[in-house]
């Protein structure tokens, strides 16, 4: 389509230089001069009104490839209403690598400065203008470095997300701005259970079983429960939930009656211990889980 397009800009351009030269030719009296003169006139006129055909195309694209990249929240619509965010919320960043995307959810932390927790990538799929990640289904189109995410709520309510593409100094920036764990809060990190007892009684603990994990960021805690079904190993659904530290204790914050569990760290190791009544009879766990990196859990949830 295009090369057919650029072949009929280049024939008609030809074909005007020739018509220009032949009445050249012809109109060779003084008063036919006018004449000519004004031929000049309209040949540059219809020159340059092709020349220039192409250049108001839109310049928007759904390519797959222009997605991958690190992307920055601009703003958010409503139904044509523009959303105000707080100031940390509208930091949000978007990293696309052509299967997965992983989101930086910022928020104020305790000393009022803006940071942000890795979301765990989650994996997308592109078909024509629309992509799909999970159960969310977005159109987008992509114009320069400006990206449209376009989407409709189940109350049919339409919402437009534009982001900025970010450059590679622009991200190494925000990446210094990533909640790190602190003195304050030494359970932020991911960690892998390595032991459990009850009552003092070793639990077993399958090959499968050995896989759980729990994700601490700086107020959200998600636990990774690893169980055999169907002779697969997966984990259920992961829900981030609230936590507030208190001292050496903890408590979650999800409306259930639960008991505050005390935990204490040594050499990369978090012991969690948790005493319940059942049954009229104190029962005590104790969970012993070792630190990994991050590159160690995305491994193990895979």
């Amino acid at each position: 389509m295009i090369r057919s397009f650029v072949s009929y800009k280049l024939f008609f351009h030809y074909y005007l230089v020739l018509l220009f030269f032949l009445l050249s030719l012809c109109f060779k009296q003084k008063k036919i001069k006018t004449m000519r003169k004004i031929l000049l006139g309209v040949f540059i006129t219809l020159a340059t009104m092709v020349s220039s055909c192409g250049s108001k195309d839109d310049d928007s694209t759904n390519d797959p490839q222009a997605l991958i990249g690190a992307w920055q929240l601009e703003s958010i619509s409503v139904n044509g209403k523009e959303i105000s965010l707080p100031a940390c919320d509208a930091k949000e960043v978007r990293i696309y690598n052509g299967t997965q995307q992983q989101t930086y959810d910022f928020d104020t932390d305790n000393t009022g400065n803006c940071t942000f927790e890795k979301n765990t990538p989650t994996n997308y799929t592109v078909s024509g203008n629309t992509l799909k990640k999970g159960e969310d289904i977005y159109t987008f189109s992509i114009s320069g470095n400006k990206l449209t995410l376009k989407y409709r709520d189940k109350n049919n309510n339409e919402g437009v997300a534009v982001f900025r593409k970010l450059t590679q100094s622009e991200l190494e920036e925000i990446n210094k701005m990533e909640y790190k764990p602190s003195q304050n809060n030494p359970l932020v990190g991911y960690w892998q259970i390595v032991s459990k007892t009850v009552n003092g009684v070793a639990t077993t603990l399958d090959e499968c079983t050995q896989r759980s994990m729990l994700a601490f960021g700086r107020d959200k805690i998600r636990e990774y429960n690893f169980a055999s079904n169907n002779q697969q190993c997966s984990y259920g659904n992961v829900e981030a939930k609230s936590y507030t530290l208190l001292g050496n204790s903890f408590i979650i914050n999800d409306g259930k009656e639960r008991a505050m569990p005390t935990f204490e760290i040594a050499n990369d190791q978090l012991t969690i211990t948790t005493n319940t009544l059942e049954n009229w009879q104190n029962r005590k766990t104790v969970e012993v889980y070792r630190r990994i990196t991050e590159a160690a859990f995305q491994a193990n949830i895979k």
